[in-house]
């Protein structure tokens, strides 16, 4: 479906597929550091360059999320209750979270051998959904989770933010907000800046859903800002102001096949260009816990992912329709499943190999943890998917009786 600000309420296939490219990362970095794909120690260099960035950071969930779930809701803000809303995130998410919660406690308990108030401890921060707010004295049962943690938080807002957001009927005033809304960010970055860099201490800071909650409200600043905008022109300039070669001394036909293809490519270069730069800024020699660290993590990208979900929204060039393509999409929209289950799921795994079979190398060989993606990622999307086709059938049965 094209996707121009014209329409009343168009879809952005392409960002489903986004959302896999990040969920899809992050699960990967997480798995290397696991000890994943040991036995090709370091190459690719290209590959771990983009897995130990990682080249999409966390604040993509959260300015993606904005953007989707602005676009999901808008069009019931006046109406939108916080209760029902909460209950209906809650039926989708929890069961999952408190479930690997558990059993990821029972694998602290086996396999790390924990004492038992530390892991009670840790059970209560991860279910109660509190675990972004206060890391410490717990263990990281299933570190994703805290995202969940911050979402849940930033959903107790959502209903009036989103109200306050769609009252705006000017674009200048959501370009201010939006800088505004890096402005936490950066003072945040200054006290973290000011202190001993510890892995707790980085948690504590990188998850705490009170900052978060600024990239989510930048994802819906960018959604209200971009059904304002007039047409995609004004967004990307058109064939007079981007294609003055169309000036020269051509055949007509060659001007024709010369403007398609400048018209197709012009988002891949731009998408290309901005995930370069995102790779720079990760690649940057930078001393963990320093200020810049954390301008190059986590300022930098958010405003990066803005200008490339407004690009992958124009629905066109090469790269936007290969993120659109069906099961792309399928595998996107379900994409958070796995990025809950991929700790949890990979830790029996190998608890289980190293226990009963000796085996320590689960994760070492590529095979290995691509099975295990595959795994991670059809089965959820296919479950997603036959669940979504079930429900329509309901649906319009129901509406023939």
């Amino acid at each position: 479906m094209s996707s121009s600000p014209t329409q009343t309420n168009p879809y952005y296939n392409s960002l489903d597929g986004l959302r896999l490219l990040a969920s899809l990362n992050i699960a990967i970095f997480h798995l290397e550091i696991l000890g994943g794909l040991a036995d090709l120690k370091g190459y690719p260099g290209w590959f771990f360059t983009l897995v130990k960035g990682p080249a999409f950071t966390a604040s993509l969930f959260f300015v993606l999320g904005g953007f989707i779930m602005a676009h999901r809701y808008s069009s019931q803000a006046r109406t939108l209750q916080l209760a029902p809303f909460l209950k209906s995130r809650f039926k989708q998410l929890y069961p999952l979270h408190i479930i690997l919660v558990l059993s990821m406690g029972l694998l602290a308990y086996f396999k790390v051998n924990e004492s038992l108030p530390k892991i009670a401890l840790s059970v209560v921060a991860h279910g109660s959904l509190t675990w972004s707010l206060f890391p410490f004295y717990t263990l990281p049962l299933n570190r994703p989770s805290w995202a969940l943690s911050a979402f849940f938080f930033i959903y107790l807002f959502f209903p009036q933010l989103l109200r306050a957001i769609n009252r705006i009927r000017r674009t200048d005033i959501l370009i201010t907000l939006a800088c505004f809304s890096l402005v936490p960010l950066f003072f945040w970055g200054l006290i973290y800046a000011d202190g001993t860099y510890t892995s707790d201490r980085y948690q504590f800071f990188h998850g705490f859903a009170p900052i978060r909650i600024f990239e989510f409200i930048l994802g819906v600043l960018l959604y209200r800002w971009r059904i304002l905008s007039l047409a995609p022109s004004k967004i990307f300039p058109g064939k007079s102001e981007a294609l003055p070669l169309l000036n020269l001394p051509l055949p007509p036909m060659l001007k024709k096949i010369f403007f398609r293809s400048i018209q197709l490519i012009r988002y891949d270069f731009l998408l290309i260009t901005l995930f370069a730069i995102q790779l720079i800024l990760i690649r940057l020699p930078l001393k963990p816990g320093a200020l810049a660290d954390w301008i190059a993590y986590h300022i930098g990208p958010p405003v990066l992912f803005c200008f490339m979900i407004l690009v992958l929204a124009e629905g066109k060039g090469l790269i936007s329709s290969f993120l659109s393509l069906k099961p792309i999409r399928i595998m996107g929209q379900a994409s958070f499943y796995p990025y809950l289950l991929h700790i949890p799921l990979t830790g029996w795994a190998c608890y289980i190999a190293e226990t009963y079979f000796n085996y320590y190398k689960l994760l070492h060989h590529p095979l290995s943890v691509s099975l295990i993606l595959v795994a991670l990622y059809i089965v959820p999307a296919f479950v997603l998917h036959l669940w979504k086709v079930q429900k329509k059938a309901r649906i319009k049965s129901q509406a023939h009786l």
